[in-house]
């Protein structure tokens, strides 16, 4: 198993260096970077993050945020030339980057407009899938559907709808991922987390009641990482949560993890 983290990027610390030493410090595998955030980053400053994770021993090897919500997934706006080259050359910085997880959930660019038919819009959803799946090939990255919960999205929001859209055409790079803030949110079936094992790949970690970084044991553990063991599941979890203070909570929540529950 391998613990990672969800770091964000901004003015102050472009590259999210601080962040990232601070990780490897405390014990964690990796790092999970926004992909708009990534996809903002020059070709030397690419090289700076991979000197980085070099010398701190914890890549990027799993990225969020896969699309910038300005960019339409659903509805009578999609510009599909804008989509193309944005998923060609983000997928190809991914790549480059090492990663191998990018999750899309992507709830502002992938809602439904108000008006518009379900029907169309996972139509449209299934036809981009099929264009992300080919290069997500050619560069190395799987990416997982992350379902979301009905008060941020109405497209996807249950593992169960997550896995019949992986299957909604043979895609060879398209999985699943579990986020247990929005699997409890929706009151999932736990059993789903064994039954479509097969498919996952990357799952997500928080608070169920607060979103906040999990510091001590918590209920949901108990069964959630049960589940996981049961799946068979030996892949990356990566803490996504609100933080009070970044390196506090980050360290509570791996020494929890590591120690209580695997």
């Amino acid at each position: 198993m391998r613990f990672g983290c969800c770091i964000g990027m901004n003015a102050e610390d472009v590259l999210g260096e601080k962040k990232i030493r601070y990780l490897a410090e405390a014990g964690y595998d990796y790092f999970e970077a926004a992909l708009v955030d990534l996809v903002k980053l020059t070709g030397e400053q690419i090289e700076r993050l991979l000197a980085i994770s070099q010398e701190t021993g914890i890549a990027c090897e799993a990225a969020n945020v896969f699309f910038p919500g300005t960019l339409r997934l659903t509805g009578e706006n999609v510009d599909r030339a804008k989509f193309e080259a944005y998923v060609t050359s983000s997928l190809a910085v991914a790549g480059r980057i090492g990663v191998q997880s990018l999750v899309l959930g992507s709830s502002g660019a992938k809602n439904i407009p108000e008006g518009f038919p379900y029907e169309r819009a996972y139509e449209q959803l299934v036809e981009e899938l099929r264009f992300i799946d080919k290069e997500a090939a050619k560069n190395g990255v799987t990416v997982v559907i992350e379902p979301l919960n009905r008060r941020e999205s109405n497209l996807i929001v249950s593992l169960k709808e997550g896995h019949e859209l992986v299957h909604a055409a043979e895609f060879t790079n398209i999985r699943l991922l579990v986020d247990l803030f929005h699997f409890c949110r929706e009151n999932d079936d736990p059993q789903w987390i064994v039954d479509y094992k097969e498919d996952l790949r990357h799952v997500h970690i928080a608070n169920p009641g607060d979103r906040r970084y999990p510091t001590g044991p918590l209920p949901e553990f108990d069964w959630f990482f049960a589940k996981l063991k049961e799946a068979g599941y030996d892949s990356r979890i990566s803490v996504e949560a609100n933080m009070k203070n970044f390196e506090a909570d980050a360290k509570a929540f791996i020494e929890n993890v590591k120690h209580y529950y695997w």
